[in-house]
């Protein structure tokens, strides 16, 4: 397990996954691609069903395993 601190700015985001998910995002970013692009601004109406559609297509090319996926983001706001 890794520990850092810091802190949050006005408009910081933090994505909390579960690991098939975490797994795709941190090679994407190894890469040096930008995975955190890919997801919906919102996971609630039309940003739940964009990012189902999301998983449905890095399942589809493997990209992820077919495992259970969740996602939690938080936004900071002042």
């Amino acid at each position: 397990m890794k520990v850092a601190s810091g802190d949050l700015r006005d408009g910081d985001t933090l994505f909390l996954m579960t690991d098939a998910l975490a797994c795709w995002f941190l090679a994407e970013h190894e890469r040096g691609l930008s995975p955190w692009t890919e997801l919906p601004g919102s996971l609630s109406g039309e940003g739940r069903a964009a990012f189902e559609a999301l998983i449905d297509r890095l399942r589809a090319r493997k990209a992820i395993r077919n495992d259970d996926v969740t996602l939690l983001q938080l936004s900071v706001e002042k």
